[in-house]
């Protein structure tokens, strides 16, 4: 995002804004082997100059026996070494050879020997060769560079250290300003075969091992036996911890003993070993620290979880951090607090690690972390000299990396490495640590908007953390929204649009409002969007039409207070069929562009397509549109998917979601099962039905059945109705599955309207398929049907078939497809020119809009069509279009598809306004266009069409897409059936169409040929969840999207998605209806009407809207005087946050009080138990007394006068039935949130009892 809305300024060749030259900036190689450091064929070149001049120098094997170099090679038989080659010595991988991490087995010994030879530090003829590598490295070239070389150590004897320092020390290899050196750590493996080793029997002796010389060194650097270490350790960055990568991941043990009582390769945890070297280093270096000597990184190299975590807590670096991309938390954090990784996308993909393509590279850097390239081995995967280079140009052309994002890489290799601050101020600048501050250009190639970009994102989110860690003591249950530690915005860019009532984190740009560069560019698209606006007949407005049913006796009314039949008429002309009344003059429509008009702005539409500032502008718009989507999901996908309480009302369900197909053709409209079903039902049922007859001859059913083979063991493979491999790019067999065992005679019976049985099989079947729409409840649909335009009567039979057959059904609306077969009867001679096609078309439909109680049945079933549609084999050659009137095209050739196009629209327009001009329905132009053939069919269908079908092949035309978003043009997809046919499902461009805000719907096309289940619009959505990742509020939006395109009626659409359903905001959705969530209908509408502001910015003029806007909405609002503005927040349900929270605290506020009843209740009861108590003693003590009298009476002692005692009892216990609780007094506690962004209703007050 940061990169398409920048990249002009960053792209610039001025030095203060542009993205500066690669090859001038200092790049350090931050991982590389020092034994495999060696380009191949320069190490092949040295080894044969050997054998030609030092033949007999000595040598030292593997195994410790010496020997010489032509005895070496004798022994495996190479008597010529200018015959040696790299491939031959297995230095680099086969074409077919994966997971390459040593040479094969096979050349193993030889390869090993040399590569010990003249690259192991142990090798007596290493120091030949390093030293001339090294020496060409410290070369000054034009690009400079520097490395950092892992020399490995296993950590098995004390005079390890001592060994590499003294070697390199005693061969003047070094110091380097441009090499530095990294001691890999390898305790958890075991060293080669003949690898010295004593003194290494537990932990704390590895760990010894390393650290005491460097300890010593450091405190006693004087001393002679440490000198060598202590010169090493000047040249010494840090030290690296590798993790085995076929070491089995052990769990953390934090009872595990100290490291002297560990025995080494016991198996540890790999965290057990990085803590233990990470506290040895931290000593080291504080030590170091105090004496003002230089310091050392901690690095991680491994593949597991464990490494992974270790890096992150313990390293400054993790090398290989490839499996980074499997653990995004982590990600995160090492991007927050800027620890180093470094990728080698070469090497991964040698070692069958991650194809290149997949690699996490661009990713890592896109997202701000501190990611840099290195080379690892460049001997094994490497063929150019200078192997890093190869590294970066390679991973610029494969991830279509910028200039700058090349500087930037190598600015952060050289951070992240272990070279001194000095060193690093030289290459940087003197305050490069302070980023976009202490930025110096001409150092480090990098522009001060990238650095600020960088701090600035890391800098917000660790603010939105600050605000979360400090209200962690908030109490749960507060209703804090979660959003509401976002930071603030202090400027947007082009006043974007919001949605007021729905509050969510958005994505908001900063930056100039007007874009020079595309004023041009931006003033065609708004041109462009200008003709589509000339064509377009806008139907009454929905929130203007009443509920109430038409009275149907007033249609067939010849005069009416508001229309008289016997006053008007029609006429063509040029096959354009034009209402008007008889004491007019007939005219063309002045609202309505000729043909020549259409030509003309065609063209003119191509033009602007086609011009290199339009199609670079559409590209970048699209792409922003793309990527703010992507930004929004990452924001807010949970926001999306509501919380526990709003699932309890406006789940995310797809199943109870209204959705309809709004592209299925009803000849294949079943699936292939219920096909299957009706067939053997028949064929047991009705096998002396007569089913057709041809000349004198009657055909049965059971006849018919058995010419074709079929028997009660059919199955749906026999029926051959189902799409296969041979259908793909061939449209004529795809035809051809329309007939059941590819029998015509069976199509006709079955599939057809018009036949010897009208239409019955047809009806029945389709009985059955509207029977699964009525189970499902919430699936619709809008089925196609054929016109052809043969003759004139073809309405008549069809409405007659209709009404016949019954086949209203409230689940159904049907379209008209005109099927583009001009040519098949005009060849026939069925009909003399393309006026006459028109004509069979379209006059009926004018004899029954003006006179319908003439046309009862006609009338009645045109209330159920709801479009046309034309259909045909799109990648059909196309004849130039000319403008001629269609009487005059009497050729046999069909007329391209823009034609048919233009005279569908311009009748239908007509009709449309004259019906509704009489309150009749009104039909929509929605063609096949797009799914093959030439792009100018979207050309055409931009200018004239409400919707299309298909239209996969916007995805090969940026400004054509980009014009179907601004007029928001609806695209009802079918990914299973351009499976079959056109494009393979994985290319499909729907999800790219859908994240761009493309009205897009998902629809089956032919269920019988593409579907499995019974439930085929389901299966399209769920393999398209699957496939794509699509979470269910995605399909709950493609289903709103699909109620919003089709043609059902303004009453379908209220109870479908809301009450005002017409609405572009959150104001237009009902979640309790549409299961989708405000947020996403709020991040539409702003991006929407955003985009056409920045539009309008830079065209310098107004452009025509295909939404509302939030004045026109409040507008509507204010017309419909029967509802309160309250009562508009209310119908939104819970997603109004401000309404949600006030009645959420309400009902917080009554549990509150009905507790304060119930511990009054309790402390009530606890009394009376008490008083119980009480009175129980007192009865024993009356007793006690009694017993006295009466045993002092015995004795003789005078009687006193007491009162009686079951009177006593009796008035106590009428005393307790007269008792009653003391009614509890609560104390009111009202808390008001002074954040809110504008005062709620008051909060009802709870009076006291």
């Amino acid at each position: 995002m940061f990169f398409l809305l920048n990249a002009e300024m960053e792209e610039k060749h001025h030095l203060r804004k542009a993205g500066g030259v690669f090859a001038n900036v200092t790049k350090v190689d931050n991982s590389v082997s020092l034994y495999k450091c060696a380009d191949a064929q320069d190490l092949l070149e040295v080894l044969i100059d050997c054998c030609v001049k030092i033949p007999d120098a000595p040598i030292r094997l593997i195994d410790g026996r010496n020997s010489t170099l032509r005895e070496l090679l004798n022994a495996y038989g190479v008597h010529d070494p200018s015959r040696l080659s790299v491939e031959g010595l297995g230095w680099q991988p086969r074409s077919n050879e994966q997971n390459f991490l040593e040479p094969s087995p096979q050349d193993e010994a030889l390869s090993a020997e040399l590569r010990y030879t003249f690259l192991n530090l142990h090798g007596l003829l290493s120091s030949r060769f390093l030293k001339r590598y090294f020496k060409r490295a410290e070369r000054s070239t034009h690009t400079p560079q520097a490395a950092e070389y892992r020399i490995p150590i296993f950590t098995t004897y004390p005079e390890e250290i001592k060994f590499i320092s003294s070697t390199l020390f005693n061969n003047s290899m070094g110091p380097y300003t441009r090499s530095r050196w990294i001691l890999q750590l390898r305790m958890q493996e075991s060293p080669p075969e003949h690898y010295p080793r004593r003194d290494c029997n537990t932990v704390q002796d590895q760990l010894d091992n390393v650290f005491l010389p460097l300890l010593k060194a450091t405190i006693a650097p004087n001393v002679t036996q440490n000198g060598p270490v202590a010169w090493f350790m000047k040249q010494l960055g840090g030290l690296e911890v590798d993790i085995p990568s076929d070491m089995v991941e052990v769990d953390f043990d934090p009872n595990v003993g100290n490291p002297s009582t560990v025995p080494s390769y016991s198996g540890q945890s790999s965290l057990y070993y990085m803590y233990y070297v990470y506290a040895n280093l931290v000593v080291l270096n504080s030590l170091r620290k105090r004496l003002g000597l230089n310091t050392f990184q901690l690095r991680v190299r491994g593949t597991t979880m464990d490494s992974a975590t270790g890096g992150y807590i313990l390293a400054d670096v993790i090398t290989r951090a490839t499996p980074l991309m499997d653990y995004p938390v982590l990600q995160y954090l090492c991007g927050m607090h800027e620890v180093g990784m470094t990728v080698s996308p070469l090497c991964d993909m040698a070692m069958s690690k991650v194809p290149y393509k997949d690699n996490p590279l661009p990713n890592f850097l896109h997202r701000c972390m501190r990611v840099t390239i290195a080379t690892e081995a460049p001997l094994l995967y490497h063929h150019s000299p200078i192997a890093l280079h190869e590294e970066y140009a390679t991973a610029q052309k494969m991830f279509r990396l910028s200039p700058l994002d090349m500087t930037e890489l190598a600015r952060n290799s050289v951070i992240v490495s272990s070279y001194p601050e000095a060193v690093k101020r030289k290459w940087l600048g003197e305050n490069y640590k302070s980023g976009l501050g202490g930025n110096q250009f001409h150092l480090s190639e990098v522009t001060n908007i990238r650095l600020s970009f960088r701090e600035e994102s890391w800098q917000l989110e660790r603010e939105m953390l600050r605000d979360i860690y400090l209200n962690r003591v908030a109490e749960r249950g507060a209703g804090l929204s979660r959003w509401h530690f976002l930071s603030n915005v202090h400027e947007v860019e082009y006043n974007t649009v919001l949605d007021s009532r729905i509050r969510f984190p958005r994505t908001v740009l900063n930056g100039p409002q007007k874009i020079k560069k595309w004023e041009k560019a931006a003033q065609k698209v708004a041109k462009a969007v200008d003709i589509r606006c000339r064509y377009q007949w806008k139907p009454p407005n929905p929130w203007e039409l009443t509920s109430a049913k038409r009275d149907v006796e007033a249609d067939f009314q010849r005069k009416t207070d508001t229309f008289n039949e016997d006053e008007w008429t029609y006429a063509g002309s040029d096959a354009v069929f034009i209402g008007y009344k008889k004491s007019a003059i007939r005219a063309w429509p002045r609202s309505l562009p000729t043909l020549d008009d259409f030509h003309r702005d065609l063209t003119e539409l191509q033009e602007i397509c086609r011009s290199p500032d339009v199609k670079e502008f559409a590209h970048a718009r699209l792409e922003n549109l793309d990527h703010k989507f992507r930004l929004h999901l990452a924001l807010n996908h949970a926001n999306e998917a509501g919380t526990t309480e709003e699932r309890t009302s406006s789940n995310r369900d797809i199943y109870q979601a209204t959705k309809v197909d709004t592209h299925i053709h009803m000849a294949a409209g079943m699936t292939p099962k219920q096909i299957l079903n009706f067939v053997l039902r028949k064929y047991e049922e009705n096998a002396d039905d007569i089913a057709m007859k041809k000349g004198d001859e009657i055909i049965t059913l059971g006849k018919l059945f058995t010419k074709a083979g079929i028997t009660k063991n059919l199955t749906v493979d026999q029926l051959a109705v189902q799409a296969d491999h041979t259908l793909f790019e061939r449209f004529d067999n795809f035809n051809n599955r329309y007939n059941p065992m590819e029998n015509g005679d069976l199509r006709s019976l079955m599939l057809k309207t018009d036949n010897f049985m009208n239409g019955r099989y047809f009806a029945e079947l389709i009985h059955d398929v509207f029977a699964q729409y009525s189970r499902d409840q919430y699936t619709y649909a809008e089925n196609r049907v054929s016109v052809y335009g043969i003759n004139i009567k073809e309405w008549d039979k069809l409405s007659d078939w209709f009404a016949t057959h019954g086949m209203t059904n409230k689940h159904n609306k049907w379209i008209i497809q005109v099927p583009r077969v001009y040519k098949v009867f005009r060849g026939q001679n069925v009909i003399g020119s393309f006026g006459q096609y028109l004509q069979n078309i379209f006059e009926p439909l004018w004899e029954v809009s003006l006179h319908p109680g003439e046309h009862p049945t006609l009338h009645n079933f045109l209330k159920h069509v709801s479009g046309f549609d034309s259909v045909d084999n799109e990648a059909t050659l196309d004849l130039p279009f000319n403008p001629i009137s269609p009487w005059a095209w009497t050729s046999i050739e069909n007329p391209p598809y823009n034609y048919y196009l233009y005279f569908l629209y311009a009748n239908i327009r007509t009709l449309n306004e004259f019906r509704a001009s009489r309150g009749f329905s009104t039909f929509a132009l929605r063609p096949h266009c797009g799914e093959s053939g030439s792009d100018e069919h979207l050309y055409g269908a931009f200018i004239c069409a409400n919707s299309i079908c298909h239209g996969i092949n916007l995805r090969n035309d940026n400004p054509m897409q980009y014009l179907y978003y601004l007029a928001q043009i609806g695209l009802h997809v079918s990914p299973l059936s351009n499976n079959a046919l056109f494009l393979r499902f994985l290319n499909n461009p729907f999800p790219d169409f859908f994240r761009r805000g493309l009205n897009v719907s998902l629809s089956t096309d032919d269920p019988m040929m593409f579907h499995q289940t019974q439930e085929p619009l389901i299966e399209e959505y769920s393999i398209a969840a699957r496939v794509w990742g699509l979470s269910l509020n995605d399909l709950c939006e493609i289903a709103r999207n699909s109620v919003l395109q089709c043609g059902f009626d303004n009453n379908f659409k209220r109870e479908a998605i809301g009450s005002r359903w017409y609405m572009s905001s959150s104001l237009g959705n009902d979640p309790l209806r549409t299961h989708l969530s405000d947020i996403r209908v709020a991040f539409r509408f702003e991006t929407y009407h955003t985009e056409l502001r920045h539009l309008e910015v830079n065209a310098g003029r107004k452009v025509e809207r295909f939404k509302l806007t939030s004045d026109e909405e409040r507008e509507i609002s204010e017309l419909n005087v029967n509802i309160k503005p309250e009562t508009i927040i209310l119908s939104t349900h819970d997603q109004a946050m401000e309404v949600m929270l006030r009645d959420i605290e309400g009902k917080r506020e009554q549990i509150r009080l009905s507790k304060i009843h119930v511990d009054a209740l309790r402390r009530q009861q606890h009394s009376l138990v008490e008083n119980i108590t009480d009175m129980g003693i007192n009865r024993e003590k009356k007793f006690e007394e009694e017993s006295k009298h009466l045993r002092s009476e015995k004795l003789h002692y005078e009687r006193q006068e007491r009162n009686d005692r079951g009177a006593s009892a009796s008035n106590t216990v009428q005393r307790l039935m007269q008792w009653k609780p003391t009614p509890p007094k609560p104390a009111v506690d009202t808390t008001f949130d002074s954040k809110t962004g504008r005062p709620l209703p008051p909060v009802r007050k709870y009076s006291t009892m």
